[in-house]
């Protein structure tokens, strides 16, 4: 049987960046209908976890009175424990609350959907949301899509079906190194200092202990994966994380391009 498959892309601004679906199929109507409802499904998700949309639950999160028990959805409850628990297991290199700057564990509890917050600081899930909505727009078309190959790429943040390759920006003391990486099913999220000093609230996580400029985290989930990356480029890859993970690939550079350390 002579196949006719070929590869669509489409692309649209979401998330404050670009996503980009990749997908083989033998019918383009159909092909376009699965990447104009995953689209749809990216524009939801975003009115969810955005910290930036005044009407979005996590800002309804967000300015809810303190010592107020707040039932969440089960999107922003998967986030919020996920997210939890890589801030435990590095320390707080990463956060949920990045602009936080209490040294304990206090300003919010979480107890299934039950969401409550002791401080004035705010959430914001910069640092895990774009890699929860690459996850989520697979696993929807996934299920259309079955063994076909296919990605969802999200500003860096990917996730694929089959072989494809992913280019990895370093920036470096002069420009930025570009290196090439072969990926087969699975999720690659990378953060550097230089992506994250233009306005994402990473950027001011107090008492970076770090040595790289650039993570790349290579693992199975992309919201793992990118919260992953914060984890590592500001506090390091530790024995608690490679436990909790220890399938993830971390590929860590130096301020010159230089791979320092992968795990």
């Amino acid at each position: 049987m002579i196949s006719h498959a070929q590869v669509f892309k489409r692309v649209q601004p979401a998330l404050g960046t670009l996503i980009e679906l990749s997908v083989e199929h033998d019918s383009f109507e159909k092909a376009q209908a699965l990447m104009t409802s995953a689209f749809a499904e990216a524009r939801r998700l975003e009115s969810v976890l955005s910290a930036f949309t005044p009407w979005s639950e996590l800002s309804r999160l967000n300015s809810a009175p303190l010592e107020t028990v707040v039932s969440v959805s089960a999107e922003l409850e998967f986030v919020l424990h996920l997210g939890r628990k890589i801030e435990k297991l590095s320390h707080r290199s990463f956060r949920l609350m990045p602009e936080c700057t209490h040294e304990t564990e206090s300003c919010y509890s979480l107890n299934g959907n039950k969401v409550l917050k002791a401080t004035n600081c705010r959430f914001d899930l910069g640092g895990i949301a774009k890699g929860y909505i690459v996850d989520r727009l697979f696993e929807e078309l996934k299920t259309q899509l079955e063994d076909r190959p296919f990605s969802v790429n999200a500003g860096g943040d990917l996730r694929c079906q089959g072989d494809h390759s992913v280019e990895i920006r370093v920036p470096t003391l002069g420009d930025e190194k570009r290196y090439e990486l072969a990926i087969q099913n699975c999720a690659v999220a990378s953060s550097s200092l230089r992506g994250l000093q233009v306005g994402q609230p990473a950027a001011r996580y107090a008492g970076r202990s770090g040595e790289a400029v650039a993570v790349t985290v290579m693992g199975a989930l992309c919201a793992a994966a990118d919260a992953l990356t914060k984890a590592v480029l500001f506090g390091g890859w530790n024995e608690a994380l490679s436990t909790a993970y220890p399938t993830a690939q971390i590929f860590a550079f130096d301020r010159f391009g230089n791979l320092h350390d992968s795990q």
